[in-house]
């Protein structure tokens, strides 16, 4: 998901790992239609 261009960023490997695998996990549950988005406000009454 990272281009070549990316290794000259301050990530290291293990968080280019871990992004790459959120970003596979996520295409994978909106693919199969196991996830969705969701947007909640919460405010306190005046």
């Amino acid at each position: 998901m990272f281009g070549n261009d990316a290794r000259s960023t301050s990530f290291d490997d293990q968080f280019r790992r871990v992004w790459n695998f959120y970003l596979a996990s996520c295409a994978a549950c909106f693919l199969y239609e196991t996830t969705d988005v969701t947007h909640v406000t919460v405010a306190r009454p005046d």
